[in-house]
């Protein structure tokens, strides 16, 4: 570790001794042409003929330097790397795919994965973005009262990751314990290569860089398909492994049995949907993934990374997908001049039918809420936050059917019953579905300027 940070700032040091010595030799040429026509200036074109040497000498020695700097990363690359090379063979030979280069893999502790994401936390999701989306999930039902979400968040990864490839950094951990490469740490590794070769060949950040920040279906969507076609080439690779390389497989299954899953110790309480959306990426995307093969072969896998799917209606339901059954996009738009002064807009999303089934387990069976979730056509769910903190969710929604339509309006109301927020919901002639909810008993009103 200490190496390799002492290597990149020698190679930072180059680059800005280089970037000098260039500049030197540029100003001292411009000196010697002023100097031209005067009895002095052919000794002073020599001095810097001379200097211009010196100049390109020790470039060519930063040049040599560096050369052997990368030779001696991708030395130590390679070494890190031997490890897994057969895996990476397998995945690649498995998905039809390569890289143009080798991805660097880290060895992570759980104690350091765990300072890792608190970093990664205060960097990229600040304490306000945390206390404003907790406020929303906590409206919504799903979060309790006194819960804390950044603490869930810390929680559940901590205890969950058992290795991660982050593109922004192109690098690829591997939790564990010691300095020993396991069969269980292949296996994980084998995994997340297929993320490395998703980023190599699609881009995965540049990808979702396209995307409407206020539309976590669509990211969701996305994960999903990223992480159903690690899971499907995994599973392939498992198969392989048992048939060709069996007494491997029983090692792995051996070491599987055998890990310790013990937790972070953030004393955290996961919420029941939670569970569900964390392994639904892995589990119906597998599923979406594997219709995707089914009807094209790992070409229509690919032809999907072209054209992901734009919503967890269509990883649930990959005919939507087959079929270009977009949702109605709902218009931004804020309306806190009409609640009322004080008013503000502070987040708005689309839930879309997976995140619609969950907000309905409240008031509602399991079964009854994906039932009602089921026909969904697109939404937009707005917070809207006064100065003393009350908050009014406003959601509007599309339908496939009436039938869909009548569904959610009847469990949505049974949401309503159960929250004990105060709310009504009103059906449009064009069949939008708008549902307002408060803790003002003035909801009611504000309904009638909404609708």
């Amino acid at each position: 570790m200490i190496r390799k940070l002492f290597t990149a700032a020698i190679v930072s040091l180059c680059i800005i001794a280089l970037a000098e010595g260039v500049a030197i030799g540029g100003g001292l040429i411009v000196l010697a042409r002023e100097s031209e026509g005067n009895g002095a200036s052919s000794v002073k074109l020599g001095l810097v003929s001379g200097r211009l040497d010196l100049v390109r000498h020790d470039i060519e020695e930063l040049e040599s330097d560096k050369t052997a700097l990368n030779a001696e990363y991708n030395t130590l690359l390679e070494e890190i790397i031997g490890p897994y090379s057969e895996i990476i063979s397998m995945v690649e030979d498995i998905r039809g795919l390569s890289a143009d280069e080798l991805i660097p893999v880290y060895p992570m502790t759980r104690a350091e994965l765990a300072v890792y994401l608190e970093n990664d936390m205060a960097e990229n999701y600040p304490p306000d973005e945390i206390a404003i989306d907790e406020k929303c999930l906590k409206a919504l039902g799903l979060l309790n009262a006194d819960a804390s979400l950044s603490e869930i968040l810390l929680g559940s990864s901590t205890d969950s990751y058992a290795g991660f490839y982050v593109p922004s950094e192109n690098k690829l951990y591997i939790i564990t314990e010691d300095n020993e490469v396991s069969w269980y740490e292949k296996y994980i590794f084998a995994h997340e290569y297929e993320h490395f070769l998703q980023d190599q060949n699609w881009g995965i950040d540049t990808t979702q860089d396209t995307f409407d920040e206020d539309n976590s279906d669509q990211y969701l969507a996305y994960t999903a398909l990223v992480e159903g076609d690690s899971m499907l080439t995994e599973t392939q690779f498992l198969v392989r492994l048992a048939l060709y390389h069996n007494d491997d497989f029983v090692a792995l299954q051996e070491e599987i049995a055998n890990l310790d899953y013990s937790d972070s110790g953030y004393g955290y309480t996961m919420p029941d949907y939670w569970y569900d959306s964390m392994y639904f990426p892995y589990s119906t995307g597998m599923d979406f993934v594997g219709a995707l093969k089914k009807n094209g072969g790992w070409e229509a896998v690919n032809n999907a990374f072209d054209a992901p799917p734009v919503s967890t209606e269509q990883i649930i339901h990959p005919e939507k997908y087959f079929g270009n059954d977009a949702p109605v996009e709902l218009v931004k738009e804020d309306r806190s001049s009409s609640i009322g002064v004080g008013w503000a807009l502070i987040d708005q999303d689309v839930l879309g039918e997976l995140y619609t089934t969950y907000v309905l387990w409240t008031g509602n069976s399991t079964a009854d809420a994906e039932d009602a979730a089921a026909g969904w056509d697109g939404d937009r769910v707005q917070f809207y936050e006064d100065e003393s903190g009350d908050m009014v969710v406003l959601w509007e929604s599309y339908w496939d059917t009436e039938t869909d339509q009548d569904e959610f309006v009847d469990a949505v109301n049974n949401f309503l019953d159960d929250i004990g927020y105060y709310g009504t919901t009103n059906v449009a002639d064009d069949g939008k579905v708008t549902v307002i909810y408060g803790q003002k008993e003035g909801v009611g009103v504000l309904a009638t300027v909404l609708f």
